[in-house]
């Protein structure tokens, strides 16, 4: 019993001494490691927030807050810091024990050298000999448009940019450094990734509607960045294609950082109003219209004004004086609603060992001030970039485009002309009535002589329909090699095409037309372009600061 008692507590014992040395072991370690803090700077004295700071070989890190500071703990005395930061040359600082580091961070020159694009390729800007303008595609995403083309609107110098339509998809007119001609267009040469693309007068229309840009089908968010080439540097590519200048859009790709994947989800949405109401234009009410035409009327010795005076034959119902004065419509609320859009995009990144890959998707919905006007845009990308062997690069940069627009009638004529064209808010300024009944539940329609204009039939897509659904498909294949032999040799070639199906559909029902024949209109286009380039580009420095840079295709 004794000897069982005496071992129990040689155990206990043995337990407290395994116990402290644990403790003091870990005392130890812990005493070792050191926090660590500090500040980054820039080379003129400025704080630098946001720096990554890391403990090499380890995961351990943290970022610099706003006044440029950062505090790391657990960090080996004998370790070394990381300090990285965009356009920054990257240092390593070993800590040698200290526990104050503080760092001044120097630009990367080449880093920061900016590049610009042309039709061989990329140059660094100041090797540019003549005046380029470049937005880049971060600044296109701060307006919400359709079309980026309007998103370029102030952004670059000696390009005037006029919207021609509040439609949404509607042309918009692109002039670089005034108009350069007097017989032919002046419309500028548009490059995608290489392929000049077709960007003129407009996708087709038909009577009564604005045509739609070809530009509005490519996704903004797409966009890398924009160069417009205004003089001679335009030419010296193109040739006369260029003459009116040349814009260059470049899309994103993915980086070549093995592992290194990304995924962006973004949505917006806007309402949308006119920025003058239209009863500030001071239009006249039933009464006041009828006291100024009878004043008229009096003044030619004619008695008052009857509405049997202007209705004409295009007008089969008649109204009386009495019913016209109860009446009193503001056309304004048919043919004017509050505007939305929404605007949902989808992209991956992934940086392969050899090559890089960028997917996107996009969706967009526009429901114009106009009533009736509805645009849809759906977008699909994918850009690959390979490097299967040494020297070799090659890649492939496809889109898919859909647009459905929902087109009203905008013709401004006075009523009582039988089209099936007239609406919107021109007419309802310059010709519709505020005496004219809305509703009649007596013609086939339901509507008050709907085939003189009536402009609450707008609306209606099953008694007026135009449609527009365009499909477009803009891809480019390229190889690249570079001879192993001569030093900045490289030969590079490139197919690409692009494929617009536009297909319209204009109907009009008899029961609007005063003829009472029904009108109906189906159109298709397709345009299909293809280009092929071949050149070989030298490009070399020597010296550390001269540098030659020659193509030739």
């Amino acid at each position: 019993m004794q000897n069982q008692k005496y071992e129990k507590q040689k155990r206990i014992r043995h337990a407290l001494l395994t116990m402290v040395i644990v403790c003091l072991s870990f005392m130890n370690i812990s005493a070792q490691n050191l926090s660590v803090s500090g500040s980054v700077i820039d080379s003129k004295g400025e704080s630098l927030p946001g720096v990554t700071v890391v403990v090499k070989g380890t995961t351990s890190g943290t970022v610099t807050d706003f006044d440029g500071k950062y505090s790391l703990t657990n960090v080996s005395p004998t370790g070394t810091l990381v300090f990285s930061f965009v356009g920054m040359k990257t240092q390593e600082v070993a800590v040698d024990g200290k526990t104050t580091i503080s760092i001044s961070l120097i630009e990367d020159a080449v880093a920061l050298e900016e590049v610009v694009a042309v039709g061989y390729g990329t140059v660094k800007k100041r090797d540019v000999i003549g005046s380029v303008a470049s937005v880049s595609g971060e600044d296109l995403k701060q307006v919400s448009s359709t079309s980026f083309t309007a998103a370029l609107q102030g952004r670059a110098t000696g390009v005037n940019i006029r919207e021609t339509s509040g439609t949404p998809g509607a042309p918009i007119s692109v002039q670089v450094r005034g108009v350069n001609s007097i017989n032919t267009g002046t419309d500028p040469l548009w490059i995608i990734d290489g392929m000049p693309v077709y960007a003129g007068g407009g996708l087709g229309r038909t009577a009564g509607t604005v045509a739609q840009n070809p530009m509005s089908t490519i996704n903004p968010n797409d966009i890398q960045s924009v160069e417009v080439l205004k003089d001679a540097a335009a030419t010296a590519i193109y040739g006369s294609r260029g003459s009116n200048g040349v814009i260059i859009v470049t899309t994103k790709s993915g980086k070549k950082e093995k592992g290194k994947g990304n995924v962006i989800f973004d949505y917006s949405t806007g309402i949308s109003d006119l920025t003058t109401s239209p009863e500030s234009i001071g239009l006249a009410n039933t009464t006041e219209w009828f006291e100024i035409m009878d004043i008229a009327k009096k003044n030619g010795g004619r008695g008052v004004f009857e509405p049997g005076d202007i209705l004409t034959a295009n007008f089969p119902t008649s109204i009386s004086r009495a019913d016209a004065l109860n009446v009193n419509i503001n056309w304004f609320d048919y043919v004017l609603r509050k505007g939305s859009y929404q605007d949902a995009n989808f992209s991956y990144t992934q940086g392969l060992e050899k090559g890089a890959i960028f997917a996107s998707f996009g969706y967009r919905t526009d429901k114009a001030v106009n009533v009736g006007n509805d645009f849809d845009r759906m977008t699909g990308r994918i850009n690959i970039d390979l490097e299967p062997v040494k020297n070799f690069k090659t890649g492939a940069k496809m889109n898919l485009m859909y647009t459905n627009n929902y087109r009203n009638k905008t013709d401004n004529a006075n009523p009582g002309i039988s089209t099936g064209n007239v609406g919107g808010f021109g007419s309802a300024i310059m010709g519709a009535l505020p005496w004219y009944p809305v509703y009649n539940e007596n013609d086939p329609s339901g509507y008050w002589n709907p085939g003189a204009g009536n402009l609450a039939v707008i609306a209606r897509r099953d008694l007026m329909l135009d449609n527009k659904k365009t499909y477009r498909a803009l891809g480019t294949l390229y190889a690249e090699f570079d001879f192993p032999w001569v030093k900045g040799l490289s030969l590079r070639t490139e197919g690409s095409t692009d494929i617009i199906q536009d297909n319209s559909t204009n109907w009009i029902s008899g029961k609007v037309i005063n003829s009472g024949k029904t009108y109906v209109y189906e159109g298709a286009i397709t345009r299909t372009s293809y280009n092929y380039n071949a050149y070989l580009k030298y490009n070399t420095t020597f010296k550390d600061k001269h540098a030659i840079n020659a193509v030739a295709g």
